[in-house]
């Protein structure tokens, strides 16, 4: 008899555990996107979808919502706009479900960022940022640039100066500032590289 129960409760185990309905999805697209202009509108811009298992998806929004149906239950990253637009932008663990359509509204504004009207000379721009030895900005502090051209100029209140140099040039100066032990520096402005921040740390006299 006690041979019976033991069956008995076994068999009902089962049942239970495997008696759950699985969920069909039934053909369900997991996942919708719409991204909108400042004004409400739908624009042209891609969308890219980055799942845990290193898969990616990518498919261009125009006038209607973007539509991503094959994907798993993990959350997932997407990503609007491509490597180099302006305002591009990354929302990390969007879920996304087998049985229903998640809906991600995106506001998403292109024209945010200034034109920039290319330079006849080729060159790279560069922002010094100048703090003490407690990671502190400088203000006030004067960058001396001796090469490839001569030119001074004063930080502002976050300790930055911006400047531009022919790319591929080599750029020599050094740093002062009222309180602090003068600094050289030299590094050569690549041909590959647009962008360059360059920290400066002062010690204190």
């Amino acid at each position: 008899m006690e041979r019976l129960h033991q069956v008995i409760l076994s068999v009902l185990a089962g049942c239970i555990v495997l008696g759950v309905p699985a969920i069909s999805a039934q053909d369900t697209c997991s996942l919708a996107v719409r991204v909108l202009s400042p004004d409400g509108h739908r624009i042209w811009v891609p969308v890219t979808v980055h799942e845990k298992n290193g898969r990616i998806i990518e498919k261009d929004q125009e006038d209607k919502d973007v539509y991503f149906c094959d994907l798993g239950i993990l959350p997932v990253e997407v990503k609007v706009g491509s490597d180099g637009m302006c305002n591009r932008t990354m929302i990390r663990d969007v879920p996304v479900f087998a049985d229903r359509t998640y809906l991600l509204n995106v506001a998403y504004d292109p024209k945010a960022c200034p034109e920039v009207v290319p330079p006849p000379v080729p060159t790279c721009s560069i922002m010094f940022r100048i703090s003490d030895s407690a990671a502190k900005w400088v203000p006030h502090a004067r960058v001396s640039i001796s090469s490839p051209i001569k030119v001074q100029q004063e930080a502002d209140s976050y300790g930055r100066v911006q400047l531009l140099a022919k790319r591929d040039s080599r750029v020599q100066g050094s740093v002062e500032a009222d309180g602090f032990k003068g600094k050289t520096f030299a590094f050569r402005c690549s041909k590959f590289q647009l962008i360059r921040e360059e920290n400066i740390h002062l010690s204190p006299r």
